[in-house]
């Protein structure tokens, strides 16, 4: 089974029927369709900075993939190729996606 949380609520309890749900046992995060925002929030809880998009355009993006949680800063590296993002790398790791 499994519950998300959101704006600090608890979601409905949902039975986990996909591989996905188990991901993190991998390591890694999955994401089906979502905007480039919340993507970049929950990678940002995996590497010290922050991955920021100042484009809201591009904030709102929708994507799918799979990342490592041990290699996050990959993430810059593909959303650069993919959505032709570039970026500006700043001290204390943080990161400006336009």
């Amino acid at each position: 089974q499994q519950v998300d949380v959101l704006r600090n609520r608890l979601q409905p309890l949902l039975h986990a029927a996909n591989d996905d749900a188990f991901a993190w046992q991998r390591r890694q995060v999955v994401f089906n369709r979502q905007p480039l925002a919340e993507v970049l929030d929950e990678v940002n809880r995996y590497r010290a900075g922050r991955i920021v998009a100042v484009n809201p355009d591009l904030a709102e993006r929708v994507l799918s993939g799979v990342f490592n949680v041990g290699d996050a800063d990959a993430v810059v590296d593909a959303l650069q190729a993919t959505l032709h993002a570039q970026a500006v790398n700043l001290p204390g790791g943080l990161v400006l996606l336009y």
